[in-house]
């Protein structure tokens, strides 16, 4: 859906721990042209809030399990989209059957990919 939301150049930031949300997340964004802002979810609120505000991320996903601190920190931070990912909204049959197809425009070599 990251299509539907024009972030091509913009960025995305993930506070998501290791599993296989953050690796769906990070091919989501690389293949929609923006750059992947990972973040350790282990990062308190203070922390995350200096970092977020320099990296200004258009889109937001984090774990759902921390969906109280950060969707407020979103919405203090201006973050346009904010989700919340996590086991119980994980619905990997919805795309089945669903003509699903790689981006015309694929990035290039050389556009940014990561903040780090």
């Amino acid at each position: 859906e990251l299509d539907t939301l024009d972030v091509a150049g913009d960025r995305v930031a993930m506070i998501l721990p290791n599993g296989l949300d953050i690796c769906i997340a990070t091919y989501a964004v690389l293949a929609a042209g923006a750059q992947c802002t990972p973040l350790n979810p282990l990062y308190t609120a203070r922390e995350l809030r200096e970092i977020l505000a320099d990296a200004n991320p258009k889109v937001l996903f984090y774990d759902s399990n921390q969906s109280d601190t950060l969707q407020s920190l979103a919405v203090e931070l201006g973050i346009e989209h904010a989700f919340a990912v996590g086991q119980e909204m994980r619905e990997f049959t919805v795309w089945r059957d669903a003509g699903l197809t790689l981006p015309e425009i694929l990035p290039q070599a050389d556009d940014p990919a990561m903040l780090q």
